[in-house]
């Protein structure tokens, strides 16, 4: 407004009457002050976003910070590799495993080349543990590779984390080994106790044989007894040293259940207990082997009976369930298992009977392991025990179809 009258003055003021210049006057202080405001604000938006570029670059380079000592000081091996795995960039403990004085990575090289994986083609997250040689040592190393892409979605390079677990899996094999050292001490402790006891009556009924220069037929029978139990407790600690061989058929388990159960219907009539079978109508069907499974049962089933052994009323109930497994519920109304000693049940030697081993629950727990199945004790109390023996089944449409 100021300007334009230098060049334009005597047409405009040839143009424009005396009174409109009040209003020229006024329209130029407005626009003075709107420019003015808008300078200010617009000064205001600057700092403001002056202020939060410099915060922003603070907390972006202490974020880099931290990660940086995060990645130069963590235990495990980081680096970033490009598709050929050339190391790019890697952290303290990364050079410490891989760097040579020839500064190359030799060993990672050899390392990446022992493993069948298509780098470029297939990028993708590999995780796998490896034993490999490094630098003259045997090493166990758990590995984890993960592409990373460019703004094209194109694989630029890849992550590449390290773990050393060798010293883990040493320990995990150093207690696996005391472990079996224990369990193997434990079982020749008892092994030891139960022949002992009958060597025992063996050389005692010897001596006084020779002592009295007699030879009586009843001492015959008790010593052959004592050797047929020791030879009995060696067969059962046999059973549990050396795989048992399984040679698996088709069978239906009402017909397994029903073999046992006529087993012992005799027995349990002397005994007066009750033993029930609940038969369910559908055909259930077993790939097993059914000597061995039929072994399981029966030695379940002897400790039922035992257990109910001079109870009033006493009964053994068998039944079988279908669910996502084939179910079989062995329940009794017999003494139960004390609280305190149900965690040992099943451990070498521990028995509550006088003439037991406790080794014929680890056979039983060992046949239906190696059956795909497991054995639970679900309750034990003063009235009895329930225990389920889970087994897989095969489907019923898939066995009419074979």
């Amino acid at each position: 407004m100021i300007i334009l009258p230098l060049y334009l003055g005597k047409e405009m003021i040839s143009n424009v009457s005396m009174l409109e210049f009040p209003y020229i006057i006024l329209l130029a202080i407005f626009i003075t002050i709107v420019v003015l405001l808008f300078i200010k604000f617009a000064n205001t938006l600057y700092e403001k976003a002056y202020f939060n570029e410099k915060q922003a670059k603070l907390e972006l380079k202490s974020t880099r910070t931290s990660l940086d000592a995060f990645f130069d000081n963590s235990n495990e091996a980081f680096a970033i590799v490009d598709p050929d795995h050339h190391v790019l960039k890697a952290n303290n403990r990364f050079k410490t495993l891989f760097f040579t004085r020839s500064n190359k990575y030799t060993s990672y090289n050899k390392m990446i080349s022992a493993i069948d994986h298509d780098w470029k083609t297939a990028p993708k997250v590999l995780e796998l543990e490896l034993t490999f040689p490094i630098n003259y040592d045997i090493k166990i190393l758990d590995c984890s590779f993960a592409p990373l892409m460019n703004e094209d979605e194109q694989l630029s390079s890849y992550s590449v984390i390290i773990r050393d677990i060798t010293e883990k899996r040493q320990m995990e094999e150093y207690v696996t080994n005391s472990e079996k050292l224990k369990t193997s001490g434990q079982m020749a402790a008892g092994i030891a106790h139960e022949i002992r006891n009958p060597l025992t009556v063996i050389s005692g009924f010897l001596q006084v044989m020779k002592e009295q220069n007699s030879f009586r037929p009843q001492y015959f029978s008790i010593i052959h007894n004592e050797v047929e139990r020791m030879n009995g407790i060696l067969n059962e600690f046999l059973l549990l040293a050396k795989p048992l061989k399984v040679q698996l058929e088709r069978k239906s388990v009402h017909h397994l259940l029903e073999d046992v159960i006529l087993l012992y219907e005799s027995q349990s009539k002397m005994k007066k207990v009750d033993l029930i079978y609940e038969n369910s109508k559908e055909e259930i069907m077993l790939e097993c082997d059914p000597n061995q499974l039929k072994q399981a049962f029966i030695n379940l089933l002897q400790n039922a009976l035992e257990a109910v052994q001079g109870t009033e009323n006493g009964q053994v109930k068998i039944s079988c369930v279908k669910k996502n497994e084939l179910e079989i519920n062995i329940i009794d109304n017999g003494v139960g298992i004390p609280k305190e000693i149900i965690e040992k049940v099943g451990t070498p030697f521990f028995t509550t009977k006088s003439n037991g081993t406790g080794l014929g629950l680890m056979i039983t727990q060992k046949i239906i392991g190696q059956h795909g199945g497991k054995l639970e004790i679900i309750d034990s109390n003063d009235n009895g025990t329930h225990i389920v023996i889970k087994l897989p089944y095969i489907n019923q449409l898939l066995t009419k179809m074979n």
